[in-house]
């Protein structure tokens, strides 16, 4: 009998087929590890003969990421040599609902922007310029409005709260991307403000 945490190609030549399999989707549902974001960067990498020990070592953190700790609630992998396509094919090979436990970067940044466009018409006829240029009085005061204008009605509210929910669910994985503009970060930063006080009404 074999047990691995980390299966690689050659674990089911030496065992033979997998008896039992305790998954990642388990281990995070359980508290055990935490989910794993990923996040892909272009770089210029010759590799040669000196090189395929690194690889390994790479590989070996990449299975450390997801271990937990107090204050970690994801794990992060950034991808500068291209491995996305053979995790999702390791995931695929040992655990096909794992492979929706690596939470991409690329689409959260699409999701943050989506959700962007839909406040910037929900609150077109608001005027926050206040909030990104005034004093500190006039910023909190831009607030208190803002927050009195998401509540013009049941309906609009229920819309408001829900957007900004999804919107700082992928802001939170995508946040440290550099691919992300300080104007998009401003904005999140002033829907999750006027969401505040509402929140916790």
């Amino acid at each position: 009998m074999g047990f691995t945490g980390t299966p690689i190609d050659a674990t089911l030549d030496v065992f033979d087929p997998v008896v039992d399999a305790y998954t990642m989707t388990e281990s995070v549902r359980d508290e055990i590890t935490v989910r794993i974001v990923y996040e892909g960067r272009a770089a210029k990498v010759i590799l040669n003969n000196s090189k395929l020990k690194e690889i390994e070592d790479y590989y070996a953190k990449c299975a450390e990421v997801n271990r937990k700790f107090e204050g970690k609630n994801k794990g992060l992998v950034v991808d500068y040599m291209g491995i996305k396509t053979q995790m999702n094919l390791a995931l695929k090979q040992y655990s096909e609902g794992d492979k929706d436990n690596f939470e991409d970067i690329a689409e959260s940044i699409i999701i943050v922007r989506n959700h962007l466009d839909l406040l910037a018409k929900l609150f077109h006829t608001f005027d926050n310029s206040k909030y990104f240029k005034g004093t500190t009085i006039q910023q909190l005061n831009t607030l208190n409005f803002a927050a009195e204008f998401a509540q013009q009605s049941k309906e609009f509210e229920t819309r408001f709260m829900g957007l900004v929910k999804r919107l700082k669910a992928a802001y939170d994985i995508c946040a440290g991307s550099e691919q992300l503009t300080q104007l998009e970060r401003d904005y999140t930063h002033f829907y999750l403000a006027v969401r505040s006080p509402l929140f916790f009404n």
